[in-house]
């Protein structure tokens, strides 16, 4: 850019001069008494042309210069790259971020160093853990770390996808693949890209790269996996063929159980349905009998109270003159048998009478 605005310089340079050296032909040539700038211009014999004086061209070669210098004393640094700066040949430890930056004119220069996404693309064949030869096909997105950019210019200028990159993705992609095997890469492919991501950045990060991601695009197997895997796909076909009909057996035999089941069950129902109305009418029956009972033990008591209500009558009309009376008219002349005494002590009277009637 300090070149192509140079080069405008020197034009416009170069036509001021060129307007100034017109100027003057004409007013030397063309003056005379009478002579109006506002008359038209005509046509006259030319004169020699006059002598420029000195401090023109000094003003020229020092509008030259001074573009020059102006030209040369900054740099633009372009989105997503940082600017490197070149002092008499040295560069310095120091990574100058996007935009506008000064410089010394012809002492320093700015290299221009990419910081945005790379993709480095690798197809290469390796082994899986179970000895099968696999081709591999691997996309690694990565960029240089923009505050070590500097770093990585010194170490490999630009070639480092070339001298680093490369061999060290080669490396790891070899590393990782003979830790699966080929069933499992297919399977765990997540893993498996993970896995070979957190070793590229373990091995990068140092050198001032940044591994973004790492992508599997393709994983072709030899024709001998091919057919042992069409092999495993057939038996196992005939495998879930046989359990399925296991299945159907098992399927039918628990039906006939759950039938047998059911059918036992309804015969406990219904026997547990019949004790149920026994029991009911047993309880039934009992509760009438209870009824029944009750009715006649209300009915005797109702008896009983009617005879203790007598009894009380018939104890009122019981005065002692009364007994009397009753005891008199029911005796009929004989004395008692036997008769109690103070002491308690029991007398037998036949006892006596025979013994006052023997001689």
């Amino acid at each position: 850019m300090g070149t192509v605005v140079l080069a405008v310089l020197t034009v416009v340079a170069a036509v001021i001069l060129f307007a100034y050296l017109r100027r003057t032909d004409r007013l030397r040539a063309y003056r005379a008494p009478g002579f109006s700038d506002r008359e038209p211009y005509e046509p006259g014999p030319r004169l020699p042309r006059v002598q420029v004086p000195v401090w023109v061209y000094v003003i020229v070669v020092v509008f030259i210069v001074a573009g020059a210098f102006m030209t040369q004393s900054y740099a633009i640094i372009p989105p997503a790259h940082r600017g490197l700066k070149v002092t008499l040949g040295q560069l310095e430890d120091y990574s100058y971020p996007e935009g506008f930056q000064w410089k010394l004119p012809f002492a320093q220069k700015f290299i221009i160093m990419p910081v945005y996404t790379y993709s480095a693309k690798i197809t290469e064949s390796t082994a899986s853990s179970d000895m099968q030869e696999i081709t591999t096909q691997l996309s690694v997105q990565y960029k240089v770390i923009a505050s070590r950019a500097h770093e990585v210019y010194k170490s490999y200028l630009f070639d480092w996808e070339i001298t680093q990159i490369k061999p060290i993705i080669f490396e790891e992609m070899k590393a990782t693949t003979a830790d699966w095997t080929a069933e499992q890469l297919i399977q765990e492919r997540p893993l498996v890209m993970a896995q070979l991501r957190d070793q590229l950045r373990h091995r990068l990060e140092p050198l001032g790269f940044e591994v973004i991601s790492v992508n599997i695009e393709d994983l072709q197997f030899s024709q001998e996996y091919w057919d042992a895997i069409e092999r495993k796909a057939v038996a196992t076909q005939e495998a879930l063929a046989e359990k399925n009909r296991l299945e159907v057996v098992r399927f039918q035999q628990q039906q006939k159980i759950i039938q047998e089941q059911a059918s036992k069950n309804i015969t406990i129902i219904q026997a547990e349905a019949k004790r149920e109305k026994q029991i009911k009418e047993a309880e039934g029956l009992a509760q009438s009998i209870l009824l029944e009972a009750n009715a006649t033990a209300e009915g005797d008591y109702l008896k009983l109270q009617a005879i203790a209500k007598g009894i009380e009558k018939i104890k009122e009309q019981l005065t002692p003159e009364y007994v009397d009376y009753l005891v008199a008219s029911g005796w009929d002349g004989r004395l008692p048998i036997i008769a109690g005494a103070e002491g308690g002590l029991v007398l037998d009277l036949r006892t006596l009478f025979a013994a006052s009637e023997t001689p």
